[in-house]
């Protein structure tokens, strides 16, 4: 009667004795292929105790001694198949795991840390009180009111002056902004959002010339005088308590404030002796370049999320800073550096982004 075991001891008349002794390499070598490359690395897993597996390092040493005695039949070579492949298949124990080395990690790009980093409070906001002292914002708040006392006298002042009035309230925009966060203590400082919001108000109202454009300045002004007294207009809206830089604290006229700043320090601290001699001035305007540089950085202003724009913010503030710096220290030269450092990064960035 014909089985299996007949048909294979037929076929297996030819089979050689070093069959057994290399089974091991045999299985293994058909497990990775035949190919001409190398094989992967090999990890054995025992699963029957008592059993232990050959070591991967031992196949592997055995490898070259079996491929020398490789023999052919038909041009296929012996060890491309199992022996007995029903027995091997129902032998649990060592399963061959092939190991394709290490994984290559994601290659994408790595978060980049914003461009322009100013001082953080504790709670995450900026530290303004690193940036633009207290007393120097308040010193600032006061020359504003000041001018406009004067620039909005009668409509006649207000047509000469209606731009520098357009630039002020962009200014206390930005400072009230700014003293919003601060951690210094100002009389006004409760009120700060509505002085925000009527600052808006007059720089969007002193546009052009004419008695309309007056009115509606003066009447921003008259606000913004009572509020600063601590009198709220009848009829005043409840602000938002913040509000980006960018909705209320117009660019162009903060712009134009530094550009009044370092013409000043350009045109006028031209010496070492007008160093000296003007210190507590050059302190503060450096300090308006660096702070409002600062504001115009934040988000809410166009083109303020692309990183030539950082760069150019950066280096602005970065050279007032080092202005502010060698002022104190009454070190002429590095003034003279930083300002250099300053008036070119204003340059670059009006060649790129124009001037608001």
């Amino acid at each position: 009667m014909w089985s299996f075991s007949n048909y294979r001891r037929g076929e297996l008349s030819t089979w050689r004795p070093w069959s057994i002794a290399t089974l091991p390499v045999m299985t293994l070598a058909s497990l990775v292929g035949c190919g001409g490359s190398p094989p992967p690395k090999v990890v054995i897993q025992e699963e029957v105790p008592g059993k232990p597996a050959p070591r991967a390092e031992q196949v592997a040493a055995a490898a070259p001694a079996e491929k020398a005695q490789k023999k052919k039949e038909n041009e296929i070579p012996f060890d491309a198949f199992f022996d007995n492949p029903l027995e091997v298949a129902a032998t649990p124990g060592v399963v061959a795991i092939a190991d394709g080395g290490p994984k290559k990690e994601p290659s994408g790009d790595k978060e980049k840390p914003p461009m322009n980093e100013a001082p953080k409070a504790a709670g995450g906001a900026t530290a303004w009180t690193e940036i633009l002292p207290a007393d120097e914002l308040q010193g600032e708040m006061k020359k504003v009111q000041n001018r406009l006392k004067a620039s909005l006298q009668s409509q006649g002042t207000y047509n000469g002056k209606y731009k520098d009035i357009a630039v002020d309230g962009a200014v206390i925009a930005g400072l009230t902004g700014i003293a919003i966060e601060h951690s210094g203590d100002f009389s006004w400082k409760k009120n700060a959002p509505l002085i925000r919001d009527y600052g808006f108000e007059l720089s969007q109202a002193a546009t052009g010339l004419g008695k309309d454009n007056y009115e509606k300045s003066k009447a921003a002004y008259e606000k913004l005088e009572s509020v600063f007294s601590g009198s709220i207009p009848p009829g005043a809206p409840t602000p938002a308590p913040q509000r980006p830089f960018g909705e209320t604290a117009d660019r162009t006229g903060l712009m134009k404030r530094i550009e009044q700043a370092r013409n000043h320090l350009r045109d006028n601290i031209n010496t070492e002796a007008k160093l000296k001699s003007e210190t507590e001035s050059i302190v503060h305007e450096t300090l308006i370049i660096s702070s409002l540089g600062k504001v115009i950085s934040t988000e809410g202003y166009s083109s303020a999320d692309e990183q030539e724009y950082q760069q150019f913010a950066e280096s602005l503030i970065g050279g007032a800073k080092d202005a502010t710096a060698a002022a104190k220290d009454m070190s002429f030269e590095k003034f003279q550096n930083a300002m250099n450092k300053v008036n070119k990064s204003c340059d670059q960035c009006h060649a790129s982004y124009g001037n608001g």
